[in-house]
């Protein structure tokens, strides 16, 4: 379980809408299904993010948050071993190369300060 959730079920059906949330989540109920993917992304997030930065600082950043929220899409849509759509791939890939750049030091998130000696 993550430290904390950025993301939210409004913002995942904002991104792929109301229909493809409940082709995904007809076998589930809908906010656990889509609370696991906003959990697994969240992680994904945290072990990017945990060394270099103030986890409690980044709950209302626009980049992690809308990073999450693709990640987590790409994770709802492969829940039952669908292959993601090429936007949801697309997302995912973009996210996580940002996230990527940002752990390295070759980006920064930003409106956000780096801790000190990371």
């Amino acid at each position: 379980m993550p430290s904390f959730r950025y993301s939210t079920l409004a913002k995942v059906v904002l991104r792929m809408g109301q229909v493809g949330v409940d082709l995904r989540t007809d076998d589930a109920v809908q906010t656990d299904a889509v609370n696991d993917c906003i959990d697994q992304a969240s992680n994904d997030a945290e072990e990017h993010f945990a060394q270099c930065y103030t986890l409690s600082d980044l709950q209302t950043n626009t980049f992690v948050s809308d990073g999450v929220t693709d990640i987590a899409v790409y994770y709802l849509c492969f829940r039952r071993m669908n292959i993601p759509n090429e936007g949801a791939a697309a997302g995912y890939e973009k996210a996580i190369q940002s996230f990527n750049r940002v752990r390295v030091g070759a980006s920064r998130i930003p409106g956000v300060t780096r801790l000190a000696g990371a």
